[in-house]
């Protein structure tokens, strides 16, 4: 069967989510979020085999990033 495909509106309601719908979400490789769970940026714990991303710290640390990079613009 056939999962749904659920929408990113859907996706940002959640508590947390999968490494491969955070990379739905942001844009970004697997590898570039692991690499920002182990650095810290992004609160995280497993579920079974799967590491889950709590959506507001993404949603949090992405907003970080956005202002710094808007920062170092000026």
């Amino acid at each position: 069967m056939k999962r749904r495909e659920v929408s990113l509106e859907e996706l940002w309601q959640r508590p947390a989510v999968t490494v491969l719908e955070a990379g739905k979400l942001t844009g970004y490789s697997r590898n570039v979020l692991y690499a920002r769970m182990d650095a810290g940026l992004y609160a995280w714990s497993y579920s079974g085999r799967s590491r889950m991303i709590v959506t507001e710290s993404l949603r949090e640390a992405e907003v970080r990033l956005a202002e710094k990079r808007a920062g170092g613009a000026k």
